[in-house]
């Protein structure tokens, strides 16, 4: 499991979005064969993984392309936001 601080600012129909702190929580199965958190912690901006590495390079992508999903999402969603409104036009003066 990956958590991470996310932060979006907004002003004006411009935005700004910033992802960091990704830290990884090492989970082991139980004797249930249920998966629990081992309470072990490590910053996946790390980049040696000594015995997993494989492993750890696959996390740093699927977290990179999540972030870069949500920041496409984020624009997408920002875009549809600030579409302009119609002007509004006053109905043709009637003459009597």
């Amino acid at each position: 499991m990956v958590h991470c601080a996310v932060q979006i600012e907004m002003k004006d129909g411009k935005y700004r979005h910033r992802c960091g702190d990704f830290v990884f929580h090492y989970h082991k199965e139980d004797r249930n064969y249920k998966i629990v958190s081992t309470g072990k912690t490590k910053p996946l901006e790390e980049k040696p993984a000594p015995g997993w590495q494989k492993t750890w390079d696959a996390h740093q992508a699927a977290v990179r392309a999540t972030a870069m999903k949500w920041a496409a999402d984020l624009k997408k969603d920002m875009a549809y936001r600030n579409i302009p409104k119609p002007p509004v036009v006053a109905p043709p003066a009637k003459k009597w």
